[in-house]
C-alpha cells in the first residue's frame, strides 16, 4: 500500500472511528457497531466468555498484521534465576494452556492445542510482509505523522 496511502485510508477511517471508551467488538456484539477493527482474542473472548455468537472474525485475504508477544532475560540483570525461574514458567505447558484458556491468545508451544474459536481458520490466515526493523527505525516519524495528519482532525 504504502505510506502516503496508508495515511489517506487511516484519515477516512478516523472520521468513522468511535472513542476509545469501551471494546469496539463489545459494542459491535450489542449491535451498536456494525464492524471493529481489533485482536483476535478479544473477539474470542466476547465469543466464548459473553457467549456472544452473533460475530465473524474476517482476516483480510490481503493479510493482516500480527504481534509478537516476547519474554527476555536481562543480560546481568538482578535476581536473574527468579527470571530464568519465571520464563520456564512462562513457556511451560501449564501457563500456555493456562493463556489459551483465560486469555485466548494462541500458544506458542505445538502441543497445547488452540482455543477452538480461535483455531477457526487460523491456519490459513495470510500475514503481511512486515519489515520490523524497517519499523523500528521509523517509528518515531510515523508516530509524529500519525499525530499530526490523523488525531488533529
Amino acid at each position: 500500500m504504502g505510506e502516503d496511502a496508508a495515511f489517506f485510508f487511516f484519515k477516512k477511517l478516523y472520521k468513522n472511528r468511535s472513542p476509545y471508551i469501551d471494546s469496539h467488538t463489545r459494542r459491535v456484539s450489542r449491535g451498536q457497531f456494525g464492524v471493529a477493527i481489533t485482536f483476535v482474542h478479544e473477539a474470542v473472548e466476547e465469543m466464548a466468555f459473553k457467549k456472544k455468537h452473533n460475530l465473524k472474525i474476517i482476516y483480510p485475504k490481503e493479510g493482516t498484521g500480527y504481534e509478537i508477544g516476547g519474554i527476555s532475560l536481562i543480560k546481568n540483570g538482578p535476581n536473574a534465576e527468579i527470571a530464568k525461574q519465571f520464563i520456564n514458567f512462562v513457556l511451560s505447558e501449564s501457563a500456555q494452556r493456562l493463556f489459551v484458556n483465560s486469555y485466548y491468545q494462541l500458544p506458542v508451544r505445538l502441543d497445547v492445542q488452540k482455543y477452538s474459536l480461535a483455531s477457526s481458520g487460523s491456519d490459513k490466515i495470510k500475514l503481511i510482509d512486515y519489515d520490523f526493523s524497517w519499523a523500528g527505525r521509523h517509528r518515531q516519524h510515523l508516530i509524529d505523522r500519525y499525530k499530526k495528519e490523523i488525531l488533529v482532525n
